[in-house]
This record gives structure tokens, sequence and C-alpha cells, in this order.
């Protein structure tokens, strides 16, 4: 929090607290079994947040001209604490939330966070989705404006590499390495291709499945993994290798609808994207087709000849890094869409 002093935060530590974090637990087990037993309208709030009612005490104490969620389970807290104090409060929607885990309407999270974004979305004085397909399927769904606003960065400064005769180095990040990433089958294309490839991920991983992954890859490319590192640091680490790879399976219609920020940090360290061709990641690079290239859902076959064409042609890659690179600097960054993000807030306090 040093970067900006004028900032102020409240956290709840529940290790000083054991009694509390075993109500809080207790709480969470009792209400995400009890929606048949017990109506929604009284256990939604505490069922998607076990924190709900001190991060509502908080919200209420701080007195804000305006609330805004990031998440679906600090939406009933804006909206109630905006309510409470007669102020304004919006919702930065960052997924579809009611088809976040899965499409089928019976299922119990698509149940509940429907519940809590019928409820809770009409009466936002605002709302923002995080790609075109999300705001454009929430603007549908409850007829009022959702406007996009990317999860880009701040413009870098990083150094641009030109890599003409090593393997060429791939990159892949998020949180957590795991299942349902679209990992399989980046290992698969690897052992398809015709030539020499690092592919390096970074991110929490669970050491069976780390070396299940090392176990499916030949002798011909070599996997790498890395340890989270701070965001913010992402980017200039980002800047050694060649390819970003952005290859969401499509598993949910949010998993279609969503742009996740690894190919907007591809974009910022200035590096090629090659990304599952996903609605939402189609229509980014369709917009954008001189900064990297597509691949058909969970074919390796086709990816394995997107990376060899990459490989045989470093003049294309180096120059899509190059566009990636400048679209950072000149479109896809905060200083630009951060201006619409203030007009929304202007135009309401």
């Amino acid at each position: 929090m040093n970067k900006y002093p004028q900032w102020t935060f409240n956290v709840l530590n529940l290790a000083n607290e054991p009694i509390k974090a075993r109500y809080l637990s207790l709480l969470n087990k009792i209400t995400r079994g009890s929606e048949k037993i017990v109506p929604l309208s009284f256990i939604a709030p505490f069922a998607k947040n076990k924190a709900y009612k001190w991060q509502l005490r908080k919200a209420k104490a701080a007195k804000a001209d305006c609330y805004i969620a990031h998440n679906l389970g600090a939406l009933p807290v804006s909206v109630n604490a905006a309510k409470f104090l007669r102020t304004k409060c919006g919702f930065d929607a960052e997924d579809y939330h009611r088809y976040e885990v899965s499409d089928l309407e019976y299922h119990p999270d698509v149940i509940l966070n429907r519940y809590l974004e019928d409820k809770y979305i009409p009466q936002l004085d605002y709302l923002t989705g995080s790609s075109p397909l999300i705001a454009a399927s929430y603007s549908e769904l409850f007829k009022l404006p959702c406007t996009c606003i990317l999860n880009v960065f701040n413009k870098t400064n990083n150094r641009l590499y030109s890599h003409h005769t090593r393997a060429l180095k791939l990159f892949w990040f998020s949180q957590t390495i795991g299942i349902n990433r679209g990992i399989e089958t980046i290992i698969k294309a690897l052992n398809l291709t015709k030539n020499r490839f690092e592919f390096h991920l970074l991110g929490t991983v669970d050491q069976k499945y780390a070396k299940a992954l090392t176990f499916l890859v030949n002798s011909k490319s070599r996997l790498y993994f890395h340890a989270p590192m701070m965001p913010d640091d992402i980017f200039e680490f980002a800047t050694q290798f060649d390819i970003g790879l952005a290859s969401e399976p499509g598993f949910s219609m949010n998993n279609n609808y969503a742009l996740s920020n690894k190919i907007f940090t591809y974009v910022q360290a200035g590096l090629a994207v090659v990304a599952s061709n996903t609605p939402a990641q189609k229509h980014l690079l369709d917009q954008n087709n001189d900064i990297g290239m597509l691949y058909k859902n969970n074919d390796a076959k086709h990816l394995a000849d997107v990376l060899d064409t990459y490989y045989g042609n470093r003049p294309l890659l180096y120059q899509h890094s190059i566009n990636a690179f400048n679209l950072g600097q000149s479109e896809l960054n905060w200083e630009k869409e951060s201006r619409k993000f203030m007009d929304i807030i202007s135009s309401i306090i």
C-alpha cells in the first residue's frame, strides 16, 4: 500500500479470532446446503460471503459517497451499505457470474448466483462488465446500460526482445495451475510440434499435478514451473518469453464470455498472443489480428501448427510482438480505459 498512501483498508484476520472463524465456517456450511429448506432471501448473502455481516458493518462505517463491488459476494454489501446511507453504489462484473461454474440451470451455484444478481443488480446506480460479451449479456438480461471496462493495466516501458534462432519460450500464468485451464491441450500440442519449445507456467501448483504434466511432455520440449509473484512483477518477468498462451477451454458460458488478464499482461509485456477461439478471445483477436493467432479450442493439432508457424517465421513473431506492445501503449491500457470509469463515477456523484 506504500504506492497509494492515501488509501485505507480493513482486514478481517480470522487467525486472531478463532471463535469467529469457527462460527463463520459453520454458517457458510449451513447456508450452502440449506437453499431448499431456508428461503434464499434469508441466507443468500451469507452463503456467498461468510464475512458478509462484518464487511457490511465496515462498509457502513466508511460512510462512502459510492460503494463499488468487484465480486458477487461483495454485491449485497455495496447495495445494502448504499441503501443504509442513501448514497450510490456500483458493480464491476468481472465474470458472467450466474454461469461462472456451470451452465446447468439447477446447479446450486447457478441458483444462488442468479438469485443474488436478480435481487441486487436492479438496485445499482451503475453496472460495468470486464469484456464486451459479459457487458452485452448483462445489459440484455437486465435491460439497463452495462459499460465494458477491460481489465487492462498501466502502460509499461518493457524492453522488446528479438529471438531469431533459439527454442521459443511459451508463457502461461494464473493464481493456480490446474485442470480445466487448457494446459493439457498445450502439452499435447508440444508433443505434436516439429520443433523444440520451452513451456513456462507461473502459479501455485499441486506437486502431483506438476509431475503428471512433466511426465506427459516428450523429450523434445521442456517444462518449467515458477512460483507465484507479486502482480506488478509479472510484466518484467514476462518479457523474457516469446509467446503468451490464453488457453481458456470454454467449459462454461462465463469461460466463453470472459477475457482473462493473461492476454492484457502479454500485450503489455510485448508477447505474441496465441489464444483459444472462445467467443470473447476470438472477438478481441479478430479486432487485433496482427498481435497473435487463434487456435481451435481444445484442438492440439491446430495449436501445434500455430506454434510451428511462429517457430519457422521469426519475422512474423517479432512483428506480432511489436504490434502487441504498441497496442498496449496506445489502446489496451488503464490510462485510456479508466476514462470510461471516471465518466461513470462523475455522472452519478
